[in-house]
């Protein structure tokens, strides 16, 4: 989950994310392609081992769920809101 001081991990996971929601709003399949993680990773100054280290976290059950509530907190910031939600 982020915190409130993010590391770059934490920063490209909800960058991810924003892009993720952004297609999804549009209509678009909600899929990052490899040029479009390239150029996240390449803006954020992220070296290979970063990356490396960062896809190996995605993939354990912690780094999975962890991605998931990112995704989700950006969903509601873009006004998704569940099911039966009032408020």
């Amino acid at each position: 989950m982020i915190t409130s001081n993010p590391t770059k991990e934490e920063e490209l996971m909800k960058e991810c994310a924003r892009l993720i929601v952004a297609k999804a709003s549009e209509g678009k399949e909600p899929k990052i392609t490899a040029r479009e993680l390239d150029d996240i990773t390449t803006s954020m100054k992220f070296t290979k081992e970063d990356f490396h280290r960062f896809m190996e976290y995605l993939l354990t059950p912690l780094g999975a769920e962890s991605f998931k509530k990112t995704v989700r907190l950006e969903m509601w910031k873009a006004g998704y809101r569940p099911r039966g939600w009032k408020g």
